[in-house]
């Protein structure tokens, strides 16, 4: 089993509306004039002005990971040769949704012994594996980047939709960042 080693502390929704509210304030030592933080987008906010959504992006886009392995060996040994079949199958989950590798291997294995100082093998090798990696980069808008620094007030979907793409609300101020859940599909 795997799972996010540790979740890092990140702002509710409430607690990022008061941070940038704040930052907002006028700032008479650089002559910064007050500006006021649009509330009126309703799919984010309620009449009052309060955020609806509290998306915790760490727990979007992360879960516990299952990995299994399953082997089975068919052997056979006579006088002067063994033969052998082996079949395994892995599937390890990634930490990061929809993420992991699944491998199938067979084998096949004959060996010989043709006189004493003579012995003859073979063995056959099948692998096929399919992964759905996501590199641990904090460049750029990835997942694992976007799960820290996209703000709360965003839902994974909005009600009555699929899960959105890209946010593009009237927060200008916002780098526009893709949904990192829609991105792990």
């Amino acid at each position: 089993r795997g799972t996010l080693a540790k979740e890092m502390k990140v702002l509710n929704s409430t607690q990022w509306v008061d941070m940038i509210k704040q930052a907002m304030a006028p700032n008479p030592i650089f002559g910064v004039p007050e500006q006021t933080l649009n509330t009126s987008d309703s799919r984010l906010f309620n009449a009052q002005g309060e955020p609806i959504y509290n998306t915790d992006w760490q727990k979007a886009v992360t879960r516990t990971a299952i990995s299994n392995d399953h082997q089975l060996s068919i052997q056979q040994k006579g006088d002067n040769s063994s033969t052998g079949v082996f079949f395994n199958y892995s599937n390890n989950e990634g930490i990061m949704l929809h993420s992991g590798l699944r491998r199938y291997n067979v084998k096949l294995a004959h060996d010989l012994t043709i006189n004493k100082w003579l012995d003859f093998g073979v063995n056959i090798l099948y692998n096929y594996s399919v992964d759905n990696i996501f590199p641990p980069t904090t460049g750029a808008n990835t997942p694992t980047r976007t799960m820290f620094e996209l703000p709360s007030i965003f839902p994974i979907k909005y009600q009555g939709q699929s899960v959105n793409n890209q946010f593009d609300p009237d927060l200008s101020f916002l780098d526009p960042a893709e949904n990192p859940v829609k991105v792990l599909e």
